[in-house]
């Protein structure tokens, strides 16, 4: 059916949830939604999330700079289309962070800075030095271990073989939380760190910009 659109038809950037995929965000409603009602959708699978790593380097929550890259070229092919920005669950981190970023550039004057018509973050965690330790068995098991497969036990040559100490710390870690610290914190070895250089919290990032947002928890 997007075979079809034209080329300035309305487009969603879809970031999905910890261990989603372009085929599970969670779930294909959403997708299949926007396709019935006329939109391109452009999921974008963090480093790690579907295919291996071929160098010591992903962020559990996505990059800014690699999506900023991906924007670029989808908007390049689908010139005079409307932009849309979805994050489901830890996707929403991107959403919110790029938007305060992009927002800034532009009001400093960078004509490149992605814009887009509005954004929404579904069920977001509104403070990701915390979120991580609010979750219910079984959820934060289930998580912890999904997450280590993917990310960690599926490039553990990469990994290992860079930091081999950080890769069994991490693999031995019992929480998402603790996981998270010893791959930014301690080691500073696989990913770059998901917190704001000032430590703002969702809500605190939202009031800085103007882009149109819609919240749904």
């Amino acid at each position: 059916a997007q075979a079809n659109l034209p080329l300035d038809a309305p487009a969603i950037f879809v970031d999905p949830g910890l261990t989603c995929t372009a085929q599970d965000v969670p779930g294909s409603s959403l997708m299949r939604r926007a396709c019935l009602a006329g939109f391109r959708v452009v999921v974008l699978e963090r480093r790690g999330h579907h295919a291996p790593l071929r160098s010591p380097r992903f962020n559990l929550f996505g990059d800014i700079d690699d999506f900023e890259q991906v924007y670029h070229t989808v908007a390049k092919r689908l010139t005079g289309a409307p932009l849309f920005w979805v994050g489901l669950s830890s996707g929403s981190k991107l959403v919110v962070e790029g938007l305060g970023k992009f927002d800034r550039r532009r009001a400093e004057g960078d004509n490149t800075a992605p814009s887009f018509v509005a954004a929404c973050c579904l069920c977001p965690g509104y403070n990701l030095e915390t979120c991580f330790d609010r979750f219910a068995f079984p959820f934060a098991q289930m998580c912890l271990a999904n997450a280590k497969s993917m990310f960690v036990g599926q490039n553990e040559k990469v990994l290992r073989a860079y930091d081999e100490a950080t890769y069994e710390k991490v693999m031995g870690s019992t929480s998402l939380s603790s996981m998270l610290f010893a791959m930014t914190v301690v080691a500073n070895a696989f990913e770059k760190s998901p917190f704001q250089e000032d430590g703002a919290t969702f809500v605190e990032q939202l009031e800085r910009s103007p882009c149109g947002m819609l919240l749904i928890s």
